[in-house]
This record gives C-alpha cells, sequence and structure tokens, in this order.
C-alpha cells in the first residue's frame, strides 16, 4: 500500500504530467504531492520497523549482528529521510501559498 501511495507523487513529478502550469488551483496539486509523499514514506517507516522487530527475539532486544535487522534500520533511516523531505516540502509550498 505504501509503495502504491508512494508511486503516485513520483509519477506526478515526470515533465508533463503535473498540470500546475494549467491549472488555476495549483496549491492544491502541490498539496496532494506532499500529502501523499508523507503518507507513503510514513508506510516505509512502518514496514521498516515491523522487519526489525521481525528478526529480534524480542521487541526491546535489537539485534544489530544480523544482517536483517541493518536492512531494516538502514531502509528506516532512508524512510526517514523521504518523511522529512514530504514535510519541508509541503511547508515550503504552504508559505509560497500565504505570500
Amino acid at each position: 500500500i505504501g509503495a502504491t501511495i508512494f508511486w503516485v507523487p513520483c509519477i506526478f513529478d515526470t515533465p508533463r504530467v503535473y498540470p500546475a502550469e494549467r491549472v488555476s488551483n495549483a496549491s492544491t496539486w502541490d498539496g496532494v504531492y506532499w500529502l501523499l509523499q508523507v503518507v507513503g514514506a510514513s508506510f516505509f517507516i512502518a514496514s521498516s520497523i515491523l522487519f526489525m522487530l521481525e528478526v529480534q527475539p524480542a521487541w526491546w532486544h535489537p539485534k544489530p549482528l544480523l544482517i536483517g535487522w541493518h536492512v531494516g534500520f538502514w531502509n528506516m533511516v532512508g524512510a526517514i529521510g523521504f518523511w522529512l523531505s514530504g514535510f519541508s516540502g509541503s511547508g515550503q509550498c504552504l508559505q509560497t501559498s500565504i505570500s
């Protein structure tokens, strides 16, 4: 589900698909773009946490010596980067629509 939600903003980012120049409500398109980015990244964060928990013997006992745990951890680091990117983009979009 998260990958499908995250896929939509990637298509909107393609030239000639994003109709911001042709519509009067470009801020709505920007809001949809950044909202889907944040929601999709949230699903990626949740899946990486679940992956790390799957390879641990207990939820409070991490196993950083296992390669599976590192896969989940570094996936979570990247997902947090996508999440922060979505928030910073939506904040910048909000500032330009206010001024």
